[in-house]
């Protein structure tokens, strides 16, 4: 009699630990819902910005053409927000809602890394929303045969292209976060084969996002033995649904591979992308509709698939498009240099918003020259990491995000007294600490420095002029 006690008290145990256990799947994702419906928000604004981009370029030495038929009056005054539903049936407000309230569910210690990132992610897409009104004010009421006019609506074209960078930073973060919280739960050969081919999928996309074309072959390639490896499990007969659902993957992404090989072999650009180079519009274009929900692509079948096998795993983020300005090549050149508010440091700080900074003689950089140029780079894997950067006691940076591209900067140090750069991190997510990289040239020579830097202390750089001779 004690022993069936036992059993059934351990029987009841696991159901209990089993419904919250889904519970805390369903919280968990409706963290992925509310970004990629976030993600399918700013599709629409990506193409309107192209249109302004192309309506501008008229006015200068640049062809200008009408990409799409999108016009910012015909949309809701917030894409997000969608009062009256025309393109959710739950809007990305209103999944903002739920996690802002849904504390218990997922717990206190996890919400309280989780929801930040959600914010950012929604206070990062309302600040792209409000970017398409400024443009469209200083269109409609400005002469465009004005360069300084003409410079305004670049800048905030330019604004875009970083909130974008920035929206995908706090995506990658989140993503990281929830498959701490809740790891892939994989039990058999047959998930293995699906999640394996999802996972190379991505990879692709993402090597194309970055233009690394050793990458794209290598990730086509793998991909292509992935979908031949899955083509040989047909585990889903008994669900016909499921089975559907799985010969659509195999479906869409038996489409994506010739357009990756197309890439390298013998790239098809249309006229209005030239400018734009055949990576973003592969990418943009062509490609990902192939796996977002709006195209019918494969990531809304995975997901599909997930709850029709009952598979404990979390549901998958879209990847959202990236934005590149076209600008005439004078600009495009024209980098302005950046001069710090005090002529002369006379010594370096130890705090900085209430963080110590790191200095010793291996963070030196000695130049030549008291105007340098340095390149920023997300170091190692780029996995969202965001950064703030200090120059001799001013922010010129805050909350810069480095995947897509490394950043630029031109420098005028100060001749006298001293010079120095602080990288700050904004988060360092599961895998710290940020790594960044730092490309430079000293007398012809290139060379690079690595700073690291976590949420207690932040990595600082010195110059030190040498003299030419």
């Amino acid at each position: 009699m004690r022993n069936l006690s036992f059993t059934l008290i351990l029987v009841f145990s696991t159901f209990v630990l089993q419904a919250q256990d889904k519970k805390l799947l369903r919280a968990l994702n409706y963290y992925v819902d509310f970004t990629n419906e976030t993600t399918h928000g700013l599709l629409i604004i990506h193409r309107l910005l192209e249109n302004y981009n192309q309506e501008v370029n008229k006015y200068v030495d640049l062809p200008g053409y009408k990409i799409n038929n999108i016009r910012n009056k015909d949309l809701p005054s917030n894409i997000f927000k969608d009062e009256e539903h025309w393109f959710y049936p739950t809007t990305p407000y209103e999944w903002y809602e739920k996690l802002k309230s849904d504390k218990k569910t997922i717990g206190i210690k996890y919400y309280n890394f989780l929801f930040p990132l959600a914010k950012s992610l929604f206070k990062t897409s309302n600040q792209i929303n409000n970017i398409r009104f400024k443009i469209a004010d200083l269109i409609s009421s400005h002469e465009l045969t004005k360069q300084d006019n003409l410079n305004a609506i670049y800048n905030e074209l330019d604004k875009a292209v970083d909130l974008f960078d920035l929206y995908y930073a706090y995506l990658l973060n989140l993503e990281h976060e929830l498959k701490f919280v809740y790891p892939d739960r994989l039990v058999s050969e047959r998930d293995k084969s699906l999640f394996s081919l999802y996972n190379k999928s991505i990879d692709l996309l993402k090597a194309l996002r970055v233009k690394n074309r050793a990458k794209i072959k290598m990730e086509n390639g793998l991909l292509n033995l992935k979908l031949n490896k899955h083509r040989k499990y047909n585990p889903y007969s008994t669900k016909q649904k499921c089975n559907n659902l799985n010969n659509r993957i195999i479906s869409s992404i038996s489409s994506i591979l010739p357009l990756a090989y197309e890439i390298e072999l013998s790239p098809n650009v249309a006229k209005e992308y030239k400018l734009y180079g055949k990576h973003y519009y592969y990418y943009n274009v062509k490609l990902i509709d192939k796996y977002n929900r709006y195209g019918n692509g494969f990531i809304l079948y995975f997901n599909d698939l997930i709850e029709c096998l009952g598979i404990n795993a979390l549901k998958r983020f879209e990847l959202p498009h990236y934005f590149k300005v076209i600008k005439p090549k004078k600009k495009i050149n024209n980098i302005d240099w950046i001069r710090a508010k005090k002529d002369k440091i006379t010594s370096i700080p130890r705090i900085l918003d209430g963080r110590e900074t790191k200095y010793n003689a291996i963070h030196t950089i000695e130049v030549d020259n008291y105007d340098i140029e340095l390149e920023l780079f997300d170091f190692k894997i780029q996995d969202g990491d965001i950064v703030s950067i200090n120059f001799n006691g001013d922010w010129i940076f805050r909350n810069l995000s480095l995947e897509t591209k490394p950043k630029k900067l031109k420098l005028k140090l100060n001749n006298t007294g001293k010079n120095y750069i602080i990288l700050h991190a904004e988060n360092v997510g599961r895998r710290p600490p940020n790594t960044i990289g730092i490309r430079y040239k000293y007398k012809d020579e290139s060379k690079t420095m690595v700073l690291e830097s976590d949420l207690k202390t932040s990595d600082l750089v010195q110059f030190i002029i040498k003299d030419n001779n």
